[in-house]
């Protein structure tokens, strides 16, 4: 074991003489990988990060002791759960560069300043930031090449402009879903709801509003889903293949003339996860279904704060039914999703059920609905509110009404498969 450790302690300390010697750029940055993929806790390793991060430390300065150190990573890890991925990859860099090199502080600095800045690439795409997320994934490549990671951020690219036709990609990681009840209240009130009797709060508990409560974060894997609802034309291709019985609207077994764009409904739950399966794919989560929705920071709306009438097809007369999808092809999601507000309300494959710490006590034990998303083309909610990303509409999964039935459709997503991790350390 001692001599092993020894070689490996020799082998890394050549590496590192090789990388800072090195004349040809790719050669160096070849040893620099393998430091980083090999010996991702070598003070050999550190040093090389110093120099290839322009992490030296100036004249003077003193190195941080393991007290110091440890409290910068905490600091760290703080400001990446805020979402201050600058805060915390400026706060990983000062370990990096102030504690010893051969402590486990400075390893442990090196081996999540990539992740942290990952996270930072997905967090500006989140946002609807392309730019900013393809600037981070450069960086990502260039401070730590022939690693893992370079290659996670390079199949994060390819899956952002190549995705599945019809789809978008949508990655792994937290977001912020629901609505706190404050938010709410403020919603109903500046809707002149003030006249209704009793408390508002009571009103936002009964008319069932309260389900979307509270706000808290929650994670995803990554997938594809598609950009907007499934039409009826798709829909054809389906039944005709598999032999299922087409919506009850439809005659002769098909939709009626020029409506193959609309979106297809008077399909169950059952129906829906048919197709999808027969796509290849599966329903969103609801969890999955706001996140495409919202994106990461906490937006009511896919295109911000504020409702429209012009940038979707909601709040309209009940005659009004529904336009072709995509009909608002700029008012899209961070991601890319259409018709996420509007024209019909979504099955998901969630249950209802009171989220963590929320007071709504839900809809009766003896009650089993599925969570719908979306909203239709028509007001959704007792109050003149619209449906935002957070909106939650409890269906009877087995029958829908005619009225409900009508209005309801769904889109599919497909999961993103990640390859097996990589050697320890710095690999995703």
């Amino acid at each position: 074991h001692a001599a092993a450790t020894d070689a490996a302690r020799l082998d890394a300390e050549i590496l590192f003489h090789l990388f800072q010697n090195e004349q040809d750029a790719s050669q160096g940055a070849a040893h620099y990988g393998e430091l980083l993929r090999r010996y991702p806790s070598s003070p050999w390793t550190v040093r090389a990060a110093r120099l290839k991060l322009d992490l030296r430390r100036a004249e003077g300065d003193h190195y941080y002791d393991a007290r110091t150190a440890r409290s910068e990573l905490k600091k760290a890890q703080k400001l990446a759960d805020e979402s201050d991925f600058t805060g915390a990859m400026g706060t990983l860099e000062g370990v990096i560069r102030h504690a010893q090199a051969e402590s486990r502080e400075a390893a442990e600095a090196l081996a999540k300043l990539p992740a942290v800045l990952y996270e930072s690439a997905l967090f500006a795409y989140g946002k609807g930031s392309l730019e900013g997320c393809e600037a981070d994934l450069a960086d990502l490549a260039a401070q730590f090449p022939h690693t893992d990671w370079q290659q996670k951020g390079k199949r994060t690219l390819d899956r952002i402009a190549d995705p599945p036709e019809g789809m978008v990609y949508v990655p792994e990681g937290p977001f912020r879903m629901g609505t706190d009840l404050a938010d709410i209240v403020s919603l109903v009130r500046t809707q002149r709801a003030s006249a209704l009797e009793g408390d508002i709060s009571t009103f936002v508990e009964v008319s069932g509003l309260a389900n979307e409560t509270p706000s808290h974060i929650v994670s995803t894997g990554a997938l594809h889903i598609d950009v907007t609802e499934v039409t009826n034309e798709q829909y054809k291709k389906f039944i005709d293949e598999t032999g299922r019985r087409p919506p009850a609207h439809w005659e002769g077994g098909t939709y009626p003339t020029d409506d193959g764009k609309l979106p297809v409904v008077n399909v169950t739950l059952a129906d829906a996860t048919a197709y999808a399966q027969w796509r290849g794919g599966r329903l969103p989560t609801e969890a999955e279904w706001e996140k495409a929705a919202r994106g990461v920071d906490g937006r009511r709306f896919p295109w911000g704060p504020t409702f429209s009438k012009d940038y979707c097809h909601h709040m309209r007369p009940q005659s009004a039914g529904a336009v072709p999808v995509g009909s608002f092809p700029t008012r899209g999601s961070p991601y890319g999703c259409l018709d996420m507000i509007g024209n019909v309300r979504e099955w998901t494959s969630t249950t209802l059920a009171p989220y963590p710490g929320s007071e709504w006590k839900g809809a009766g034990e003896s009650e089993v609905r599925v969570v719908a998303r979306g909203g239709a083309w028509v007001q959704e909610e007792l109050v003149p509110i619209p449906s935002r990303c957070a909106s939650r509409y409890p269906l009877d999964p087995a029958q829908l009404d005619e009225t409900t039935a009508k209005a309801t459709g769904f889109r599919c997503v497909v999961d993103v498969r990640e390859p097996e991790p990589g050697p320890a350390g710095v690999a995703p």
